[in-house]
């Protein structure tokens, strides 16, 4: 081998005898990308062009080729290549430098070489000048401008984009940055995609000055945009209907856009509204059968996304040929169309009306981290200047039946029947000297409070020992003191609606009056009970009842005494115009009242932080209940969505209603109960807040008047309802 042809493939092998006189070459790359590499030395290079290697039919009479091999002149020596199918093709640097055994067939590949005089040595493949393939940018321009690649700003000068595969036209798994820097006028670019002349470059330098968003189906009045003029020429070209048995092609008339440059010559389309046609970028054409299949699909069954395209895509195999579009393609023109429908009036059940009196609410994690926060969000809990002021609300401790805790212990031991004396004697020194005389303070008031109805309770207790003769106390019995004893504030037991109907009772003791206690099911199946037991009410029964009653009272005058009705805002006939994307909320109806502020309420002013989570979710009422949802604070994320779902599993979303509903059935119910009642009492005092079945195991420390399952067993219409039901809806939505 020549001293040339020698150097030249030290220097393309990266030889590190070579480094100082020759760079060593970088890894090898796509080769849809043309590639350029240089060398400073001053010697007679050649500019190999290596065409598309392609294999020739061969008759089955044709004898075998002939072995041989071949070799190319370099200059003054000899340069031996080897060329087998799909080699060069794949590695453009894979020369060898050894001579090629005569038993080695040689490839079909034609190739020559030429020695020109430049300085640079150039070799590129036989590919586009772009690197890819004729139509593949237009292909790449519909998905961003549809939404089905990553193309996004994530600061001043800095893009994140999705990788692309040139051949299969979809994207890949693999995200780059990319930079540019506005220079004079001049756009400088840098991508840290292995490939040179990318698109991702091309589309920043022909539509940088273009937003990032999906075809506009229409032109609002007053905007630049051009629309269809007869008196220009019209084109046609292909197009695909996709339909629910299968593609088709087709051919649609078009009209370039006067608008833009011929370098990136945008069309206008037609509607197609009229034939059921839905025309997404004038190259793919959806009927509304196919989009609306799938939005009744989701709508009534639990369907997912992905199940969906793959019961099309099987529909689709029954005829040859019939190729369904890529799930990011099809997702990003089911939204395009969903954006054009009026749904305002769907989100209402037929059967309820407007007005549900059973709403079951649940969240979906739909969330971000919180690295990519940004301050253009608006939550529906964000308050502005205008927003009233609550100035008297602050947190209402113990809430409780039997607001101090040893009283709960005495009631709890009394369940066990050990003696009352013992346990009064242990609560009574169980708290240290120094702390003593606060501690009396501090509890005399919750002590009188109880102290006039202890005896009922001791003297029910005393009864029911001597007539159980040492057994276990009576289910019902047990499960209404345990009710008594419970650490959540005495309104989950007994709401508005609750004292009403005690009040009633109270007045008159009665059957026909206790019928509507079974919104208090513990007290209602107690006298129950006590009336089939001794054919009628007893005192020591209608006492207990009386105070709680009484403790009712007191605790809701004291939430209502800082009440304040909302002020509704000036009616107006259209919603705030705001860029959903941008607030990252969406109100298909004009807002109604701002927000209340609450100066009193340390935890609405903070940050997240959860190590005081404790704190702010009982706000002072209770004790924090076993199951805490901390797990969305751990991962760091930001919130999700929050979505009411009426018994017959439609949504209520988009709606305001008229009043408030009877009982609101939520996983976190515990909580959200004291949450409501502290800062709006006036509006959530007749509701009913109660955890479904299916989270009610993880609630160790609620009593039963929190769970659904104990007002169902009661209430026939309740017993109904499937509690469920936001689990279900929400799973379609992931």
């Amino acid at each position: 081998m020549s001293k040339p042809g020698h150097r030249l493939l030290k220097n393309l092998a990266g030889d590190s005898s070579s480094l100082q006189r020759y760079p060593r070459f970088p890894p090898p790359r796509d080769l849809e990308t043309p590639t350029s590499i240089y060398s400073n030395k001053n010697l007679k290079r050649s500019l190999v062009d290596i065409t598309s290697p392609t294999k020739r039919t061969r008759a089955s009479d044709v004898k075998p080729r002939t072995k041989c091999k071949r070799s190319d002149t370099w200059a003054n020596g000899t340069l031996e290549t080897e060329a087998t199918e799909g080699g060069l093709q794949n590695n453009p640097y894979s020369i060898r430098s050894d001579p090629i055994s005569p038993e080695v067939d040689p490839p079909e590949v034609d190739f020559e070489v030429n020695i020109p005089e430049p300085e640079t040595v150039v070799l590129q493949s036989s590919h586009s000048p772009s690197g890819v393939h004729p139509g593949s940018f237009a292909e790449y321009l519909e998905a961003v401008n549809g939404g089905c690649t990553g193309y996004n700003q994530i600061a001043r000068g800095l893009c994140v984009v999705q990788g692309w595969d040139v051949k299969r036209t979809q994207t890949t798994s693999h995200w780059y940055h990319l930079q540019f820097i506005d220079v004079n006028g001049s756009l400088k670019l840098a991508c840290q995609c292995p490939i040179d002349n990318c698109f991702h470059k091309r589309y920043l330098r022909e539509y940088h000055d273009e937003k990032f968003a999906s075809v506009e189906m229409k032109y609002p009045s007053g905007s630049d945009r051009s629309c269809f003029d007869n008196s220009r020429p019209i084109l046609t070209q292909d197009a695909t209907l996709y339909t629910l048995l299968g593609s088709f092609d087709c051919r649609i008339k078009l009209q370039i856009c006067p608008k833009y440059p011929s370098s990136r010559t945008k069309h206008i389309g037609p509607d197609l509204r009229e034939l059921g046609v839905f025309n997404y970028n004038n190259s793919r054409l959806l009927t509304h059968e196919l989009l609306d299949d799938y939005t009744n699909v989701f709508s009534s069954s639990e369907t997912p996304f992905d199940a969906w395209c793959e019961n099309v895509l099987n529909c689709y195999s029954y005829t040859p040929g019939n190729i369904f579009m890529s799930k990011d393609s099809f997702r990003a023109c089911w939204f395009a169309y969903a954006r054009l429908q009026s749904l305002e009036g769907d989100f209402q059940c037929p059967d309820y009306g407007p007005h549900p009196e059973t709403v079951v609410w649940d969240g979906v994690s739909l969330s971000f981290g919180l690295c990519k926060l940004s301050g253009s969000l608006e939550p529906p809990t964000k308050t502005s200047s205008s927003s009233p002021i609550r100035p008297n609300v602050r947190y209402f401790p113990k809430q409780q039946l039997i607001p101090e805790s040893t009283l709960w212990k005495l009631l709890r031991k009394a369940l066990k029947m050990e003696p009352l004396n013992t346990i009064a004697d242990n609560a009574s020194t169980a708290s240290s000297p120094q702390k003593s005389t606060c501690h009396a303070k501090q509890s005399q008031h919750a002590v009188n409070v109880v102290s006039d109805h202890m005896d009922n309770i001791v003297l029910v207790t005393e009864q029911l020992k001597r007539h159980n003769n040492g057994s276990k106390v009576l289910k019902v019995v047990a499960s209404f003191l345990k009710q008594i004893a419970a650490e959540e504030s005495v309104l989950q037991m007994v709401n508005r609606e609750g004292l009403r109907a005690l009040d009633i009772f109270l007045r008159s003791p009665k059957p026909a009056t206790a019928s509507g206690l079974i919104v208090i099911p513990h007290l209602y199946l107690l006298l129950e009970w006590g009336y089939e037991r001794k054919a009628g009410y007893q005192q020591p029964i209608i006492s207990i009842a009386t105070w709680i009653h009484d403790r009712a009272r007191d605790v809701l005058d004291t939430l209502l005494a800082n009440s304040m009705a909302p002020a509704l805002l000036k009616p107006v006939m259209e919603p705030i115009d705001t860029n959903w994307e941008v607030t990252g909320c969406f109100y298909s109806m004009p807002k109604i009242r701002e927000r209340p502020t609450y100066p009193l309420l340390i935890h609405d002013k903070q940050k997240d932080d959860p190590q005081k989570e404790s704190r702010e979710q009982s706000d002072g009422a209770s004790p924090p209940c076993g199951k805490y949802y901390s797990t969305y604070k751990e991962r760091r994320l930001t919130g999700g969505i929050m979505v009411a779902w009426c018994p017959h599993s439609i949504s209520y979303g988009y709606h305001c209603m008229p009043g408030s509903p009877k009982r609101v059935v939520y996983d976190f119910s515990c909580a959200l109960g004291p949450y409501c009642l502290l800062r709006e009492p006036d509006f959530f005092v007749d509701m009913l807040f109660i955890i479904d079945n299916f989270h009610a195991r993880d609630h160790t420390k609620c009593a039963n008047a929190c769970f659904a399952s104990t007002y169902a067993k009661l209430d026939p219409e309740l017993s109904e309802v499937n509690t469920s039901t936001a689990e279900c809806g929400n799973s379609l939505i992931l």
